[in-house]
């Protein structure tokens, strides 16, 4: 773990879990590890965003932890900090931004692609690469994705904030 290989660490404290069903020490250190391994994971990862799943899989091995032991210091102790980190990265994460990449259906980028919320002045540009990323009103419904050239699409908003489009010519 220390030279941050995560998945052979990993592999290494999932043997342990499984090394003998009756020994709790050996799952306790096993899903502590496991834990441990996931925590450190999100230093390597760049978005917000894209450390949430690896403090969610820690706070699961830290609960398996409690469910051998309820009164385990060490994991009642990560719980709270993954809690206080989470909410660190929530408060990074903007709900009303989105972003994508808008390609043709060859899957080539479309620079300069128009990505405008249905009904609103509020309107950005692809760039070369064809991605986009923009903060959107609140209560908005409707993305309009349009290129000269190509057909244009009435998208949706939902709860992702992530929007890759395909447009046909």
């Amino acid at each position: 773990m220390m030279n941050n290989n995560f998945s052979r660490s990993k592999d290494y404290y999932n043997r342990m879990v499984n090394l003998d069903p009756n020994n709790k020490e050996y799952k306790l250190r096993g899903y502590n590890g496991i834990g441990s391994v996931e925590l450190r994971s999100t230093s390597t990862e760049k978005t917000n965003e894209g450390r949430l799943p690896y403090l969610s899989r820690a706070t699961e091995a830290y609960n398996k932890m409690l469910a051998i032991d309820p009164m385990n210091a060490q994991a009642k102790s990560q719980i709270a900090y993954i809690h206080e980190f989470e909410a660190s990265i929530k408060k990074g994460i903007n709900p009303n931004e989105i972003k994508g990449v808008i390609t043709n259906v060859a899957g080539q980028p479309l620079p300069f692609a128009s990505v405008r919320v249905k009904d609103t002045a509020a309107e950005n540009l692809s760039n070369n690469k064809g991605e986009f990323r923009f903060e959107i009103p609140q209560g908005s419904e409707v993305l309009i994705i349009s290129a000269t050239g190509y057909k244009s699409q009435e998208i949706p908003i939902t709860k992702s904030r992530v929007y890759n489009v395909k447009l046909e010519q």
